[in-house]
């Protein structure tokens, strides 16, 4: 109830307070491209991403595509969810043998460590010698990311698909249930940042991964031991209904990988339970003016989002263009154009006494600011990224336009 009395009272400052207005500058093209042609686009490169037809990283380094796993676990899972959606919208046979080709990833990231029990791990560095190259230690980013693959996998895939679905489900829902509700490591101990139920410290981020991940075993297996721990969890933590505030901001404090990683687990429990629509609504008002399209699907899945508040949306959308995504400077302090938009920079300071942080009071546009392994998941507001990063050496991989895309696509949105 304390946990749950801050956060709410967070959310009223948030909305008295905010560094942030909203969005109502104009879309600004490089050049016009329907966003169909981006899609086909950001499809063709996914390629350099793939690595032997297993695993997708987020980022590429010059020169190799398996130095730096990262948080593989996770971008590997959006990118299986993406090709579903493409898949749910499309019904392409080329589609459906994408999702099944990305199964293998997800089988890997719970067996390359060649263990005799299923556990996830962070990810591979070369999936064709996994057990010399695999990374542990994952995070609950990771599980996010996993569960999402899966749950998208079983749900939008044919019947081999799905029996495949059911035995990664099984092995992530054990991994949690057998361990005190732990994604953990090989001596079984949690991970750095993988215990999801901790009595009166459990953060609601990882409360509703742990949720997700046992509703989506339950569902996917029909095994009840699942559906059991769920209601158990639901019951011990449900009372003050602090699953719906996966998301924590104060102010200027924000985790911004933390809004899409909210929605991706609430959306998975509304599918099944209406009670956490709520949640994704909070949610949504804290997004509608950073125009979080990956965000706007999964709420908008559940609730009527008013038309005019995906322009946003669309208009970012219509602000990717492929040969930006990479870490090359971009500065905005000093660009005179971002006045005749009519933005404005704020130093701004959660507290009194902080020295505060320059932000933009609404975003730039897109192809003007640094890009990212995945936009949705970073601030929005940003105006100097990757200073003096004045000749790149990586490259990101576009699955944050493609999952927009095709989940607009989708919901009829474009």
């Amino acid at each position: 109830m304390f946990k749950v009395g801050v956060i709410w009272s967070a959310d009223i400052m948030n909305r008295i307070w905010s560094p942030f207005d909203s969005f109502t500058r104009p879309f600004v093209a490089k050049r016009t491209e329907l966003l169909y042609v981006k899609a086909a686009q950001f499809e063709s490169a996914l390629s350099n991403f793939l690595h032997d037809g297993m695993v997708y990283d987020s980022t590429v380094s010059w020169g190799t595509n398996f130095d730096d796993v990262g948080d593989e676990a996770l971008w590997h899972g959006i990118a299986v969810a993406m090709w579903c959606l493409k898949y749910s919208v499309t019904k392409d046979s080329a589609d459906l043998e994408q999702i099944r080709t990305g199964m293998v990833g997800l089988d890997l990231h719970q067996t390359a460590h060649g263990e005799p029990v299923r556990r996830l791990i962070r990810g591979v560095q070369d999936p064709l010698n996994p057990k010399t190259s695999f990374i542990d230690d994952v995070s609950n980013d990771g599980g996010t990311g996993h569960i999402l693959g899966i749950y998208y996998a079983w749900k939008y895939g044919d019947a081999d698909i799905k029996q495949k679905a059911a035995v990664l489900a099984r092995g992530i829902g054990d991994e949690i249930l057998n361990n005190n509700y732990c994604l953990i490591g090989p001596t079984g101990v949690s991970t750095t940042y993988g215990k999801l139920i901790d009595g009166p410290l459990t953060n609601p981020m990882a409360l509703t991964l742990c949720l997700a991940i046992l509703k989506v075993a339950s569902v996917v297996t029909a095994d009840p031991k699942y559906d059991a721990a769920y209601q158990d969890v639901l019951d011990t933590y449900g009372s003050a209904r602090l699953y719906n505030y996966p998301k924590v901001s104060f102010l200027s404090f924000n985790n911004w990988n933390d809004d899409h990683r909210a929605a991706i687990h609430l959306s998975i429990l509304a599918d099944f339970d209406d009670r956490f629509t709520s949640g994704l609504k909070r949610l949504w008002k804290l997004n509608k003016d950073s125009g979080n399209a990956w965000v706007a699907y999964l709420c908008g899945k559940h609730f009527s989002i008013p038309a005019s508040d995906l322009i946003p949306c669309t208009t970012r959308m219509n602000e990717f263009y492929i040969e930006d995504e990479n870490n090359s400077q971009k500065i905005n302090s000093t660009n005179p154009a971002v006045g005749g938009l009519g933005i404005k920079f704020k130093k701004y300071a959660p507290l009194w006494f902080m020295s505060g942080k320059l932000v933009a009071d609404q975003p730039l546009p897109l192809w003007w600011t640094g890009s990212q392994d995945f936009r949705w998941q970073r601030c929005a507001y940003s105006i100097d990224d990757w200073i003096g990063n004045t000749t790149p050496n990586q490259k990101f991989f576009g699955v944050d336009f493609l999952i927009a895309y095709w989940g607009f696509k989708q919901q009829n949105w474009i």
